[in-house]
């Protein structure tokens, strides 16, 4: 039986590094980028060589274009990237790179003609599709398919044949592959997501982080909410229905009515799944420099930011239970209306969870491809280099590998708990002894009672999972696994 493997392809270029982000990432200029994804190309070619595997081995389940920015990269670099996945992971060489350039513009003319006129090619090529980009599209079917009947739905309600097609239309989907890409608003438009879709992408991450366009200015985010609006459209009318939405919570100066105007603006969007990160001063950042810590090791709380030309303000950083009651607020506004919180930190609707993130957390083995990427194969954690002249010199090699950790017994136990507990479902009792011979309560037994007594986590038979008070200190309860094992 194959062993199911993600992918991960790291795409370090944006535009403009935004105020708080400590992400890999910068603006290069193009020639810079061929070279990079020249590298990259390589690297995925040699990834078998590489960590000593035959593709043969895994089914890839996800793949995931993250970064930086990768919309802001030409989709012709998209479309050949997804090539060389194609060759390497599924059936070599049934589709040439170097005839990716406009991925079946032809086929979706008519289409583009409807919403605005399309712009003249100088040449149109034939994608001709391998059996892997066919899955892909059957999933894309699949979902478009489920979209169509979830909206019949609403308007008559749902009897039982209703659900049962619905589920039935889940389970088609998720036997594909899932291909995800994130989005910047300002950096794709319709054709683009035409080519994404065209090229087997079927899911979208789209970073809005406020509908309010002065804490948009404030991030240091280069959109607006109406310029999110049109790229949100625009996916729609390329035909994605599994949409993912970024938003940030715990913001300098963010009140309660900013955020319920996002949540409210958004939910009427209805995207498929919503993240909801709380802000991170992270070192290094412009936002650790304005907000970071006093002489004394204390956060900032408050600082003086421009408003308008001449003016200053006060911005003001939340207080503990203040960034809890907006959390608070955001789960429960996303609950009202049909999400799910099956993470800590993201909310879908039914059958729309990340399969590709829900993969980390189950610890399901992944490649990370790209600058400063991580990866988990063959029980060994590894990150690529930062440095991008290394990478481009050694991108099909070890060589250039900053951390390479082969990870013991213990090391896996401890982040089957921590990870999983992330999850709602928690982490199950009869996986982990299938996975590693022994119990859960014969090797967390005694942290298991503790915090159950301390009602962080709910201890049962068949599973231990967090409470709402466990989210609340989540760190506390994965720290109580490290170290701890019998």
């Amino acid at each position: 039986m194959k062993k199911p493997l993600g992918i991960y392809v790291h795409i370090p270029f944006c535009i403009r590094k935004c105020l708080y982000c400590d992400f890999l990432s910068f603006s290069a200029e193009e020639t810079v980028k061929e070279r990079y994804i020249k590298a990259l190309l390589e690297e995925i070619e040699a990834a078998p060589v590489k960590f000593s595997f035959e593709p043969s081995e895994y089914e890839v389940k996800t793949i995931y274009i993250g970064g930086g920015t990768p919309s802001c990269v030409n989709e012709v670099y998209i479309n050949k990237i997804l090539c060389k996945l194609n060759e390497t992971f599924f059936y070599k060489k049934q589709v040439s790179p170097e005839k990716t350039e406009d991925l079946n513009i032809t086929q979706n003319r008519n289409k583009a003609e409807n919403y605005k006129t399309a712009p003249n090619r100088d040449k149109t090529e034939t994608f001709t599709k391998t059996d892997a980009c066919k899955r892909a599209d059957k999933c894309i079917n699949a979902d478009n398919k489920e979209h169509e009947v979830i909206t019949e739905q609403k308007e008559a309600g749902e009897p039982d044949s209703g659900r049962n097609l619905r589920k039935q239309m889940i389970r088609e989907r998720n036997q594909g592959i899932e291909i995800t890409i994130e989005v910047n608003p300002n950096t794709a438009e319709y054709e683009k997501f035409l080519s994404y879709k065209n090229a087997g992408i079927n899911r979208i991450s789209i970073g809005l982080q406020s509908a309010d366009d002065e804490e948009l200015k404030m991030l240091g985010r280069l959109h607006t909410w109406e310029e999110f609006l049109s790229c949100y459209e625009a996916a729609e009318r390329a035909g994605f229905s599994n949409i993912n939405v970024d938003i940030m919570t715990a913001l300098p100066g963010q009140k309660e009515e900013t955020l319920r105007d996002t949540l409210c603006k958004l939910t009427q969007l209805s995207p498929s799944h919503i993240s909801a990160y709380s802000l991170i001063l992270e070192e290094g950042t412009p936002f650790f420099e304005m907000y970071g810590k006093d002489a004394g090791g204390r956060f900032k709380k408050t600082v003086e930011t421009a408003d308008g030309l001449n003016n200053r303000k006060k911005a003001v950083l939340p207080s503990e239970e203040e960034e809890r009651a907006l959390y608070y607020l955001v789960r429960d506004e996303l609950k009202r209306h049909g999400y799910n919180r099956y993470e800590i930190s993201n909310f879908a609707r039914e059958g729309y969870e990340s399969r590709h993130n829900t993969s980390y957390w189950k610890r399901v083995p992944y490649l990370g491809l790209g600058l400063g990427a991580s990866g988990l194969i063959n029980e060994v954690r590894y990150k690529n280099t930062t440095d991008m002249n290394t990478y481009l010199a050694n991108s099909e090699s070890r060589s250039f590998f900053e951390e390479e950790i082969c990870l013991s017994l213990t090391d896996r136990m401890e982040e089957t708990m921590f990870l999983g507990l992330r999850m709602s479902e928690g982490v199950s009792k009869a996986a982990f002894s299938d996975c590693y011979g022994k119990s859960m309560d014969e090797v967390y037994g005694r942290v298991l009672d503790k915090l159950e007594k301390e009602e962080l986590i709910l201890n049962t038979a068949e599973r231990a999972a967090l409470t709402d008070k466990g989210i609340d200190y989540g760190n506390y309860v994965f720290s109580r696994f490290v170290g701890s094992a019998v």
